[in-house]
Formats: C-alpha cells, structure tokens, sequence
C-alpha cells in the first residue's frame, strides 16, 4: 500500500478522531459503525498521524498526564463496601485490573494477551527411503 502524503494523513486522522469521539471514544462501536474489525480500528489509532491530534484533544478537555496519574493512584487504593455489615475492604478486583493497564500504558507488559510464547509448525520434507538395487534373496 502506498504511504500517504502527510495532508492526506492529517485529514483521514482527523476524520477517523471526530468518528471516534462520536462513537464515545468507543473502539467495539466505531468498529460496527465503520463495518470493519476493532483490531482494525485499534491499527488505525495507533499510527502516529491520528496519536498526535488525539492527544491534543484529549489535553484540551483537562485529560493530562497528572490527571491519569492522579486517577491510577486513586484506583490502586480502591475499596469496596463487603458482607451484611457494609465493612470496607480492599477492591482487589479494581486494583489488579488497574496495575494491569498501568503495566500497558507503560509499555511493560503486552496488550495482546499472549505470552510472547509462538507456536512453530515445521513441516519436514518427505523423503522417500531408497530402494535396495539388485538384492539378491539369500536363500
């Protein structure tokens, strides 16, 4: 595929960002909107023409990189209310899903959820095993 000419690229990522912020930031309902995968949807945000006025966007309406801090340090502190009584207990749920998506902004772990682990068929050639010439039957 052809690259793109950076006008070219600015407005398909400026199309693609209005079309996700309609779909309430949404990557599951743009992809049905769009007729395509969420995988797909997921590669198309990703690439640096549409990450750079996303995040200009995102800085405007006051999601900075001390508010996401200030919320990821609010939820690795959650807490639930538990049993009859109402007691308060640590949410570990929230918080292990929390470190999860911290480890992955960060970049520490995948987002695939694979295990790095790839699986390799090899398929060895057939070799048919050579036939004895001139064997006399020993009697």
């Amino acid at each position: 595929m052809p690259k793109l000419d950076i006008e070219t690229a600015r407005l398909k990522a400026a199309n693609l960002i209005k079309a996700y912020s309609a779909a309430g930031f949404n990557q599951s309902r743009l992809a049905r909107k769009e007729g395509v995968s969420q995988s797909a949807i997921n590669q198309r945000l990703k690439h640096l023409p549409v990450q750079t006025p996303l995040q200009e966007a995102l800085r405007k309406i006051g999601i900075t990189t001390q508010y996401k801090a200030k919320k990821f340090k609010e939820l690795m502190e959650a807490k639930k209310l538990h049993g009859e009584r109402c007691e308060v207990v640590e949410d570990n749920a929230t918080r292990t899903k929390t470190l999860q998506l911290l480890c992955q902004v960060d970049k520490d772990i995948n987002d695939d959820k694979s295990s790095g682990v790839r699986i390799i068929n090899i398929v060895h050639a057939y070799r048919p095993q050579k036939k004895e010439e001139n064997v006399q039957p020993s009697h």
